[in-house]
């Protein structure tokens, strides 16, 4: 079948749907990358994805992650992790439990019963939590070309800090006398 000229053009004028060029706006990635997780996850009840308003200083994108269900949040962050990187952008992405950090949380189980640790200070949204544990000095054989006499001593916090991988939330040292 051939189309005329007059049916190309009223198909043409039909054209509702195509954007002016002059106009387009594209997108950058990671807000792509957080409407495909939004989807993703749109009709499971028990999650919700949203973007966080970064800090002025900032200058990655947050986006959150928000399960009613422990272990399936716990599942969701080790299969998407904590961060995705577009070029020289960040998106970071946190996770909450009922809108509670779920890095808090995590720190709390992983020293519970440990004599070294006190508790989690949690701060607004947006800020980082804090571990906070004893003024205990570690002190410890460490074999190595920097100290005379070849052992090391520093603060639970700063011991804490070496090992484990910081994410939102940050050890600290009481500073309450015991």
């Amino acid at each position: 079948m051939k189309l005329s000229k007059e049916h190309v053009k009223d198909y043409k004028d039909d054209l509702t749907c195509v954007p002016d060029p002059d106009s387009a706006q594209l997108s950058p990635p990671w807000d792509r990358y957080v409407n495909i997780l939004t989807q993703i996850f749109a009709k499971d009840k028990e999650v919700t994805v949203q973007f966080v308003d970064s800090q002025d200083d900032d200058p990655a994108y947050h986006c959150e992650i928000d399960c009613k269900n422990y272990p399936k949040l716990l599942a969701i962050q080790k299969l998407i992790g904590y961060s995705k990187y577009f070029g020289n952008v960040e998106l970071i992405i946190k996770y909450t439990y009922n809108g509670e950090s779920v890095e808090a949380q995590t720190w709390a189980e992983a020293f519970e019963n440990n004599p070294i640790f006190h508790r989690i200070e949690t701060t607004p949204d947006n800020l980082p939590d804090y571990a906070i544990f004893s003024r205990d000095v570690i002190s410890f054989y460490d074999d190595n070309l920097s100290t005379y006499n070849k052992y090391t001593n520093m603060t639970t916090a700063q011991a804490i800090m070496e090992v484990i991988d910081i994410n939102d939330v940050y050890p600290c040292v009481d500073g309450e006398e015991e």
